[in-house]
């Protein structure tokens, strides 16, 4: 395809640094992706939860709780305290332990269910054999 068209660009990701160039037919250039930024990462977790996340877990400034009334009371955004919300899912520390890395933060998403009672049951790294003790109760030695 690259011999026959020359403007023709692909652009290919690893997870490992790539060398060789196929004899020098084509130029491999190392690009860093970085990961998203903390408000883009926090509002890509929020949208994948399974469930609606609560005051109570994020555990805010008692100033922004005295403002919602119910800590019980499931976020929403869409308010004028987007931003404050936004920052606060973005520090929390399994969040943040994702590093704005999006299969991170949607593998981290996709455990927030129902079944998991507060966002604190949430490991804190990226881990996959993190994710399989979640909801497995106690271990068995």
């Amino acid at each position: 395809v690259l011999r026959r068209c020359a403007s023709c660009r692909i652009l290919l990701s690893t997870q490992q640094h790539m060398t060789g160039s196929a004899d020098g037919q084509f130029k491999v250039v190392q690009y860093a992706l970085e990961g998203l930024a903390p408000p883009h990462a926090a509002r890509l977790f929020l949208s994948r939860t399974q469930r609606a996340i609560r005051w109570c877990e994020l555990q805010p400034h008692p100033e922004l709780l005295a403002g919602v009334g119910d800590p019980n009371a499931p976020i929403r955004l869409g308010g004028e305290r987007d931003q404050q919300v936004l920052a606060l899912v973005a520090r929390h520390p399994a969040v943040a332990a994702q590093r704005g890395s999006p299969r991170g933060l949607v593998e981290l998403a996709a455990h927030v269910t129902p079944a998991l009672v507060s966002l604190a049951d949430l490991p804190v790294t990226t881990s996959h054999q993190a994710f399989a003790k979640i909801g497995s109760g106690p271990e068995t030695a």
